[in-house]
């Protein structure tokens, strides 16, 4: 399947940071990477999770916002955001379909660079969770089976809602 983030795209991406003392605007997916190291080079010992998910406004023409969060278990965490251009969507299974690819692209994007600098233990054990903004109620239960299916199909681990934080909590914050 063709990466919907060409290289050229990536390249351009631009991320913003947040912490609990504030922002910083304009990263890019190296930077990105370097600022997951840090944070899990500040304290080794502890166990990390870090979750991709998306979210759009129900909206016909809306950006997909995307969020990457590091979460240092049982002692806080920081998330990164992007978003793509607006573009249109027809209806809500395409607009699902759309923020799963955009989350597992990403989470394979980062993933990758992030291996060789914390190794595939560290990254098959935490880099591995894509937060889905689905749930058993309202109108995505019926996508349940297939967006799950396709999450597994590309080596992740998927998380509905009302566990997925990341899509229906931190990415929701900036759509």
């Amino acid at each position: 399947m063709k990466n919907i983030l060409s290289k050229k795209e990536n390249a351009k991406e631009e991320f913003a940071y947040f912490t609990t003392g504030g922002g910083e605007h304009g990263l890019l997916l190296p930077d990105v990477a370097e600022r997951v190291v840090a944070f899990v080079g500040e304290l080794p010992a502890k166990q990390y999770q870090i979750l991709v998910g998306s979210d759009t406004r129900a909206t016909f023409r809306t950006h997909i916002v995307t969020a990457v969060t590091l979460w240092r278990m049982g002692d806080g965490g920081r998330y990164f955001w992007t978003q793509t251009p607006q573009r249109t969507f027809g209806v809500l299974r395409e607009r699902v379909y759309a923020e799963t690819m955009r989350s597992i692209t990403l989470l394979q994007e980062l993933r990758s660079a992030l291996r060789e600098r914390l190794g595939d233990d560290f990254c098959d054990n935490n880099v591995r969770f894509v937060h889905l903004d689905i749930g058993r109620a309202g109108k995505t239960q019926e996508l349940i089976e297939a967006i799950t299916g396709m999450v597994r199909g590309f080596g992740f681990e998927p998380v509905i809602k009302p566990d997925a934080f990341c899509a229906s909590s931190v990415a929701d914050r900036h759509t």
